[in-house]
């Protein structure tokens, strides 16, 4: 159960053009190349590709400045797909490999045209794609027959949290994730150095906004309340629970054919790209299978006491979290980096 949590900016508002935070939740045992630019042979392509698909979940061309991320839609039944135009990482890595700058709505449009007409072909999709130079973002899903494609050109300014449910709902960690975000964001842009006109620092600034926003990433609070789950109708009530925060720690789920894997948020991606056409694309791969922790550390102050809206309040305490060390995963990771000036 991924999620995705990203904000673009408008020129002149901030240093800042996109910031896009993205965990991947997996079978712990999938393979998978770390995060990469060489993959494919003739093409620069900023991914990690999945060893058994081949497809990916997140990647940058860099040449064309053409990217894209997707998440799946938990509620549509699982099937077997056999046919390769159907197979969503596909859907998305074939855009990837396009050289020339993808731009205006009614290209990617054509370019999505099986999806959005035989989109019940595919297992349950949610997809974003677009391009870091020219600030283009389209979204478009399969949960329903009759779906249009949704051009994000107005949405600057707007944190945007997506996981695995309805394109109608919001679900509480979604909730969760967007205001932790904005907190970091609010926090890291009103200091002086990243005002827009001021001098900005742009390796010293994004190394402090890069660790800030891995603690939101790697936030494993979890609700008591089980109408606060996920409420996703093939899980179980402990599979609602696990999936319920925005880091998962490896754990058991049943799969289609009746058995079970160990699965849990595999890596957690970070894009950030500058006014100036600066791109930085983090990535940490966790080890869930080390025995090893990293050692514990004081919650950073901006973290320490949070509120959430009143239509999620749990208690008495106005909704106030005071997050602790252990809502912050300790498991240990690899951390790649790629850099590139479009």
């Amino acid at each position: 159960m991924c999620i995705v949590f990203f904000r673009k900016f408008q020129p002149k508002t901030s240093p800042y053009a996109l910031i896009l935070l993205f965990n991947r939740d997996e079978a712990i045992n999938r393979e998978r190349t770390p995060l990469c630019h060489d993959f494919f042979e003739g093409k620069s392509i900023a991914c990690g590709v999945d060893l058994q698909a081949y497809g990916t979940w997140l990647g940058v061309n860099l040449k064309s400045g053409n990217f894209g991320f997707l998440t799946n839609y938990e509620n549509k039944p699982f099937q077997m797909i056999t046919d390769q135009k159907y197979r969503k990482g596909n859907l998305l890595m074939n855009f990837l490999k396009n050289d020339e700058p993808i731009v205006a709505s009614e290209v990617f449009r054509e370019y999505l045209g099986t999806f959005l007409k035989e989109g019940q072909s595919f297992n349950g999709t949610n997809i974003w794609l677009g391009n870091l130079s020219h600030g283009s973002l389209v979204f478009a899903h399969n949960q329903h027959e009759g779906v249009e494609l949704n051009d994000l050109k107005d949405h600057s300014g707007q944190t945007i949290g997506f996981g695995n449910g309805k394109v109608t709902e919001q679900w509480y960690k979604e909730t969760l994730g967007e205001q932790l975000f904005d907190t970091v964001l609010s926090a890291h842009l009103a200091s002086s150095d990243t005002k827009v006109g001021a001098a900005f620092s742009e390796a010293s600034n994004i190394d402090a906004l890069k660790e800030q926003l891995f603690k939101v990433a790697e936030c494993t609070f979890k609700p008591s309340d089980p109408s606060l789950w996920p409420p996703v109708i093939t899980y179980t009530e402990d599979e609602k629970y696990r999936n319920s925060c925005i880091f998962q720690e490896k754990h058991q789920e049943h799969l289609a054919d009746g058995s079970f894997d160990t699965f849990g948020t595999v890596s957690s991606s970070l894009i950030i790209v500058t006014q100036t056409g600066a791109l930085h694309y983090y990535e940490r791969v966790y080890d869930h299978k080390g025995e090893q922790l990293r050692e514990g550390s004081d919650v950073d102050p901006i973290f320490a006491k949070f509120s959430l809206p009143k239509h999620w309040q749990e208690s008495e305490e106005e909704g106030q979290i005071h997050f602790q060390e252990e809502d912050f995963t300790r498991v240990k990771f690899k951390e790649y980096l790629i850099t590139h000036q479009f």
